[in-house]
């Protein structure tokens, strides 16, 4: 339910664990932040 609400444009915000942010595909989401990036391999 809640990521159906994000991808309608109703939630504005979506906060989830790591493992969700393989799988958004939402065309109008601008951007991810991911904390603690060095933890999972992400960052650079």
């Amino acid at each position: 339910m809640g990521m159906r609400r994000f991808a309608d444009g109703e939630t504005p915000v979506l906060v989830a664990t790591t493992v969700i942010e393989v799988g958004v595909d939402v065309p109008q989401a601008s951007c991810i932040v991911v904390f603690d990036a060095d933890r999972f391999g992400l960052s650079q």
